[in-house]
């Protein structure tokens, strides 16, 4: 059981192809160009519509099974990399959003609509128009009016939009650079440190991912369940679309209004409108999720609904808007309390942030962000300086200001927390930035000027947060990271792209208003939304509001309630209730997803419960897998590989007295070794061949002694042990054979997979491993006697007797077993392996061999190159061995015959872009806890040097191994060594 300690580097992120950025702002601009017609003009499914935006689904599809397909046939080497396949995804999510909720929509008619629906019996002109700073507003009436009604000739009043426009647009590039740079500041503490799930990213991360050789597709796209899965919604939106133009097909309708079946007296209308909407989507992202999410989408919305009958029925509030403004003012203190927990639990990656941004801290913490630390906190600063200033400019008062930057941004951060920790597709909060502070000192409190042009900037940036930026950016990270691409190429190109859709969508927006006549349009963005502002800021001009007890209780509620089941989060290891319920519980979001959520919780946890009992079967499954694959009688899997070889040693205790040895290599790792002890075993330490790094039997013979039992061979990196060698000797001396096959899935020996050389062997399933499975471990064994002494040692589960059908039955032992008298109890360890491992092994176990041929092929191909250079080899490996390469390409640099040390070797090649590292490896006789006689039943003869070991470490070089073919980065890596050893003179001098 072996693990590397300096394993290579993983790759470098990739920059961004030219041909990636054109498509991707090619799509772009297209999809900005149409969103206003389709959105708007025929009312289609939104291009964007959510935080999953559509168009950049459809793009990353067509490109995966239309285009690549294409390529892979007839431009194999053509064919988009998943890194491009990130960057274009990347690109079009981030601008989706400006055309639409983002920016556009609630910018263009809300400026317009104010003097368009103004009357004598509004009191806009009044009441609103004067308080407006000029630049707030197109110039001029005609302009809005020809907005709505059309104009003659189609032509847009360009000079009247020019400034108001640029005007708008710097405040908008402005917030942008500032959630940018928020991005850049949580990305590490939510990704790496929270280890937040993404949930929205997954299946474009799943679809962007390389297919196998000699396939056209990934093996996702292949899958049937997805198509499967992906025909219920194709089913029912298809029937439901030819229903509209041939009613005689049926038709599958997904909403249906429960408010007319719910009684109208007191306290059942406070409900008010609700409506049950079914969305497939949802139900699968719901499904998705962490079950204490889904419960929580739904529950909070079922909470907000008998809280308003308990407060109507109470005297506590009337039905209507004291209800809804108290809700959301329960929002309003959870995302306070929200932003409260982000700070506290970031404070030590804040700390690093600033050491970094200082110059203090090491450059590696922020080589591969979207923009380094010192960046991103000059930017922020100078983006919020800058929104302050045009704020004022903007007719904002100061305090009004920091309130709606300060609120504002907390609102991103709670709309990005949701998306990336819960997988909302869609948050929307029912409060402004303003709110809090107008309940707190009363509307009469502020100037008409703050509220009027507050409430147009409110509406513009933070009513609606379904495509707001910041998630979009959190987003873009995580798909970078995940696809091998440089997130600072994420981040430039989709700041383009913002622009570019910008520009293109405000064209084609007043392009359609002014040919078509707003009110021919979409009346809820042009009519409704386009009202909406003015309508609530003038009823808090006239008649006004005061001070609300009421609203400021609903805050310090919502953040009570915050605080109060995060603290039981941390309490209860099951608690089924998550805050972010909270931040949604009232708001369009809630009401119209919160029966889908429902839907997918109660999907989930019914499947869930029908098979808990019957998780366990899939350890049975991988155990019959593994005897066929190896072709041996009995195996038993475990928790990982150190228990396997310590139920290993516990089988030998039925053979070997307290102290015997056992002879095992020192060049291992310690897990392999220091089990033995616990049972009076002591190690007999072996060297190693120089020229392969595994076991040495020369040396084996050296140090025999007649208290030695049995010698354990450890395949290192997926090179065979000399096994017919070890044979003959363990035959000469009455020695058992062990094996340790952590490294060497699939690797065979003069025919026979390892594992099928020895009494007993074990295999290691830890996430770094050929065949990794999270953790996880198997033992085989040749005799009855030993599987079962080894699997009642850790597994109490096989002692008992079982009904048929039973998880267990086809683990229990023989009943004739001596061992099944330990029923209930075995032999007092747990040491069973986690179902999901072995689901996660299963699942991998039919491409093993075609994954070992993938990395041994490019390996050979860089191998037999590179190894023509003076002073470089590979370990040698027998004509009758197949070899398998775990962790590492291991090479070996000889510093005399290459004329330069392997330190500046690793140096030049890293310089080169080469993943590589020095290939140091433990040791074990260098330890200090087989130094010590106390824990062991004898003491142990630790040789000072072993000379092998030495020598492996002072040459060996570990060079990255490729999981699937790249020819372009296999051959970049020969032209680097290639150059390094051209230039042997000067990399001497490093």
């Amino acid at each position: 059981m072996s693990r590397a300690v300096n394993p290579p580097a993983p790759a470098e992120p990739r920059p961004a192809s030219l041909r990636a950025v054109l498509v991707a702002l090619a799509a772009v601009g297209f999809l900005a160009w149409i969103t206003p017609y389709n959105d708007y003009d025929l009312q289609n499914t939104y291009i964007a519509g959510n935080l999953f935006p559509t168009g950049a689904m459809v793009v990353l599809l067509a490109l995966a099974l239309g285009v690549n397909p294409l390529l892979t046939r007839y431009a194999p080497r053509r064919v988009f990399r998943p890194h491009e396949l990130g960057l274009i995804w990347c690109v079009i999510a981030i601008a989706s959003g400006i055309p639409a909720a983002g920016l556009l929509r609630y910018l263009l008619p809300a400026q317009t609509a104010l003097r368009y629906f103004a009357t004598p019996e509004n009191h806009w002109n009044e009441q609103l128009v004067p308080h407006l700073k000029p630049w707030m507003l197109p110039l001029g009436e005609e302009a809005a009016l020809t907005f709505y009604s059309g104009a003659a000739s189609g032509t847009v009043p360009w000079s009247a939009w020019r400034a108001t426009l640029v005007l708008w647009f710097i405040l908008a590039a402005q917030l942008f650079l500032a959630v940018a740079c928020l991005t850049v500041l949580l990305r590490r503490q939510w990704v790496e440190r929270e280890r937040f799930a993404f949930p929205l990213v997954q299946l474009p991360i799943a679809v962007s991912g390389a297919p196998r050789p000699g396939q056209a597709v990934n093996d996702f796209l292949r899958h049937p369940l997805v198509w499967a899965g992906a025909s219920i919604p194709m089913l029912v939106h298809g029937l439901n679309g030819l229903n509209l133009y041939f009613p005689g097909v049926p038709k599958i309708d997904l909403h249906y209004d429960v408010t007319r079946h719910l009684p109208t007296w007191r306290p059942w209308n406070a409900i008010g409108g609700f409506q049950f909407h079914l969305y497939p989507a949802t139900i699968g992202f719901a499904y998705l999720l962490a079950q204490e999410i889904a419960f929580s989408m739904w529950f909070f919305r079922a909470f907000e609904l008998l809280q308003r009958m308990v407060m109507v029925n109470t005297n506590l509030a009337t039905a209507g808007n004291d209800l809804k403004s108290f809700a959301a003012h329960e929002a309003c203190g959870a995302v306070l309390a929200l932003l409260v927990m982000v700070v506290l639990l970031a404070r030590p990656h804040f700390r690093e942030v600033w050491r970094r941004a200082r110059g203090l801290a090491d450059p590696a913490v922020d080589q591969h962000e979207a923009m380094r630390y010192r960046t991103a906190l000059s930017g922020l600063s100078l983006a919020l300086l800058g929104l302050f200033a045009t704020l004022l400019q903007f007719g904002l008062s100061p305090l009004m200001s920091l309130t709606v930057l300060a609120i504002g941004l907390a609102m991103y951060v709670a709309a990005s927390w949701g998306a990336a920790n819960a997988g909302l597709m869609m948050v929307q909060m029912a409060f402004r930035p303003s709110d809090l502070l107008v309940s707190a000192m009363g509307s009469r409190g502020f100037t008409p000027s703050d509220l009027v042009n507050g409430s147009l900037v409110e509406n513009v940036f933070w009513y609606d947060l379904r495509e707001t930026l910041m998630p979009s950016f959190m987003n873009a990270t995580k798909m970078a990271q995940e696809t091998g691409l440089q997130q600072r190429a994420a981040f430039r190109y989709g700041a383009l792209a913002i622009a570019l859709a910008a520009g293109l969508a405000t064209v084609a927006w007043l392009q359609l208003v002014y040919d078509r006549g707003a009110t021919q349009l979409a009346p809820s963005t042009f009519i409704g939304h386009g009202q909406r502002p003015w309508r609530e800021v003038y009823a808090r001009l006239d008649p006004g509001s005061a001070v609300s007890g009421l609203n400021l209780a609903g805050t310090l509620l919502g953040a009570g309630m915050f605080f109060g089941l995060m603290a039981l989060r941390l309490r209860f290891v099951a608690w089924p209730l998550h805050p972010i319920g909270l931040v949604t519980i009232y708001s369009w979001t809630s009401n119209q997803f919160g029966p889908s959520f429902f839907v997918g919780w109660a999907l989930k946890a019914a499947i869930d419960s029908s098979d808990a009992g019957n998780i366990y079967r899939y350890l049975p499954d991988l155990e019959a897998k593994w005897k066929e694959y190896n072709q041996v009688p009995f195996c038993k899997s475990h928790m990982n590989g150190t228990s396997a070889l310590t139920s290993m040693y516990f089988a030998l205790t039925r053979d070997y007295p307290p102290g015997t040895e056992i002879m095992v290599p020192s060049y291992t790792f310690f897990g392999a070794i220091l089990p033995m002890r616990f049972f009076g075993f002591v190690p007999v330490f072996v060297d190693i061949n120089p020229k392969t790094a595994t076991l040495s039997v020369e040396h084996a013979k050296k140090v025999w002694n007649p208290k030695c039992r049995a010698i354990m061979g450890m395949h290192s990196w997926g090179l065979p042990c000399e096994m017919d060698l070890i044979n003959d000797f363990a035959k000469e001396k009455g020695l058992d054979v062990l094996e340790d096959c952590a490294h060497a899935h699939g690797a065979m020996h003069q025919g026979k997979m390892v594992g099928n050389w020895s009494r007993m062997a074990i295999y290691s399933f830890q996430a770094t491993k050929v065949l990794p499975g999270i953790e996880g471990g198997m033992g085989i064994y040749q005799t009855r006697e030993d599987f079962e002494r080894a699997a009642a040692f850790g597994h109490y589960e096989v002692c008992g007797q079982y009904v048929a059908g039973s998880p267990y039955a086809a683990n229990a032992l023989a009943p004739e077993s001596d061992y099944r008298r330990y029923q209930g109890t075995g032999l007092g360890m747990k040491l069973r392996m986690h179902p999901l491992a072995a689901v996660l092994i299963l699942q991998q176990m039919e491409d093993l061999a075609k994954q070992n041929e993938v990395i041994n092929s490019q390996v050979r191909r860089i191998n037999d190159h590179v190894c023509q250079l003076p002073g470089l080899s590979e370990p040698v490996c027998r004509p009758d061995q197949k070899r398998v390469y775990y962790s590492t390409n291991m090479l070996f640099v000889d510093e005399k015959k290459a004329g330069m040390s392997r330190a500046a070797v690793i140096k030049a090649l890293q310089a080169e872009g080469v993943s590589v590292g020095a290939g140091a490896y433990p040791e074990n006789h260098k330890y200090a806890v087989y130094a010590e006689p106390q824990w062991w039943h004898h003491k142990l003869d630790v040789p000072a040097v072993l000379e092998g070991c030495e020598e492996v470490n002072a040459k060996a070089i570990n060079v990255a191994l490729f999981r699937r073919e790249v020819p372009e980065l296999v051959a970049q890596y020969i032209k680097a060594f290639e150059k390094v050893w051209g230039q042997r003179d000067q990399v001497a001098k490093l």
